[in-house]
């Protein structure tokens, strides 16, 4: 007897709340109080409300990056020097580069107060990688060294620049 009310007050709760769970899905503080209705009806159901939640989450970057794989024939060591990658007919170096996107690279960065928008610009960062090379045009054996890899994109903000714009450096 017991067992059957749970189970209707259970099912009366499910049908009068459920479209209020539907309706609050953007609201994560009313959705968390809720997560138990869809776990109640079913496993899947909750799943998929899961899902729902975090493909509805929106990311976005001060200075946009893409990634891609390149295949150099060579590069930069890190005391600058050209060095030649190893490669023959059946063998190449890959590696995972990531770059800034052309439309920001030297451009203000994005979400910057207005104060520091113009002394603002993204900026293309580097990381160094072990690779097989030799220095460039010389005959000598491969070894592995290190290589330049573009590695992301960050702001930087030249503070000078956004005093003498302000105006804070004048009294």
């Amino acid at each position: 007897m017991r067992i059957q009310l749970m189970i209707g007050i259970i099912i009366a709760c499910i049908r009068v709340s459920q479209p209020f769970v539907t309706q609050q899905r953007h609201k994560s503080s009313s959705l968390q109080k809720d997560t138990m209705v869809p776990m109640l009806i079913d496993g899947r159901n909750f799943r998929r409300l899961q899902s729902s939640m975090v493909s509805e989450k929106i990311i976005t970057e001060c200075c946009p990056s893409e990634d891609r794989i390149i295949h150099p024939l060579g590069g930069r060591s890190i005391d600058g020097k050209l060095l030649e990658l190893y490669r023959d007919h059946r063998t190449f170096q890959r590696f995972q580069e990531r770059r800034c996107k052309d439309d920001v690279q030297d451009k203000p960065c994005k979400w910057v107060d207005r104060e520091y928008h113009t002394a603002s610009r993204c900026v293309q960062k580097y990381n160094h990688v072990y690779a097989l090379v030799k220095n460039f045009n010389v005959t000598e054996p491969y070894r592995l060294d290190f290589i330049r890899v573009k590695s992301g994109c960050s702001c930087e903000i030249d503070f000078t620049l956004a005093r003498e714009s302000v105006g804070l450096w004048l009294k």
